[in-house]
């Protein structure tokens, strides 16, 4: 991992575009529902726009450990707005064809705090900054 990640550094400092235009691809997502197209950002892409608004603070974080699952509660503020929003996220702990997985409790919380951070992120600029990433990409 920490050799991939490095790697990607070096590409990047050298200029290769592909790179960014890989991250910038990780960000979204789109799918077909009933005719229209829905677009949306990915856990990256969340996590990214949070870092650039350089403002939103996780309050709290409550975990239940249930029989199958953990289930977790996260609390987040915008520090400019004085808004706050909660964000919940249920992990198996088990993976779907079986045996444990040892990350669910920490997938869990990233998702909790994925779906807190979503809240303080208007739609409107997702929709806009994924057409312009299609414009600049030639589709």
């Amino acid at each position: 991992m920490e050799h991939r990640d490095e790697q990607m550094i070096i590409r990047e400092l050298k200029g290769d575009l592909k790179v960014l235009e890989r991250a910038l691809a990780d960000y979204f997502y789109s799918f077909e529902l009933r005719g229209r197209k829905v677009i949306g950002l990915s856990y990256a892409g969340v996590k990214a726009i949070i870092r650039r608004m350089g403002r939103i603070e996780i309050l709290e974080i409550k975990v239940e450990e249930k029989t199958k699952s953990w289930f977790v509660l996260v609390k987040a503020r915008d520090k400019l707005k004085d808004l706050e929003a909660y964000g919940a996220a249920i992990q198996p702990k088990q993976f779907p064809g079986g045996g444990e997985n040892p990350f669910a409790l920490t997938v869990a919380v990233s998702k909790a705090q994925r779906n807190a951070w979503r809240h303080f992120i208007d739609e409107k600029i997702v929709t806009e900054t994924y057409r312009a990433w299609l414009k600049e990409r030639g589709r």
